[in-house]
């Protein structure tokens, strides 16, 4: 019932706002969060969710959902230091939670 989720304005399709930290909450808290925004959902748990979303806003169509590598490449255009990882060896990811095994999911 978990999904990752995060919120973002591009005024002026300019440089990225973040309206929601990235998260791994409930679909129900999340829509709760970003229902005032009107924002459109997409990805994953917008497909799989769109029951507990309601009219909290639109959901993308499946062929504008998932990122594509244009996207990326805009976004990277949009904001260049945006992601930029200065040092590859101090680099490490960013875990929203445990995984799996050490939270003792069975699978």
């Amino acid at each position: 019932g978990e999904v990752y989720a995060a919120c973002y304005r591009f005024p002026g399709f300019g440089r990225p706002q973040t309206l929601l930290q990235p998260v791994a909450r409930d679909v129900g808290s999340v829509v709760r969060d970003v229902a005032a925004l009107r924002p459109v959902f997409a990805g994953e748990g917008a497909v799989r969710y769109q029951d507990r979303i309601g009219d909290a806003g639109p959901i993308a169509p499946a062929h504008l959902a998932f990122p594509r590598a244009a996207a990326l490449l805009w976004l990277a255009a949009a904001d260049p230091a945006a992601g930029r990882v200065h040092s590859p060896a101090r680099w490490s990811p960013d875990y929203l939670r445990a995984s799996g095994a050490e939270r003792g999911v069975r699978g």
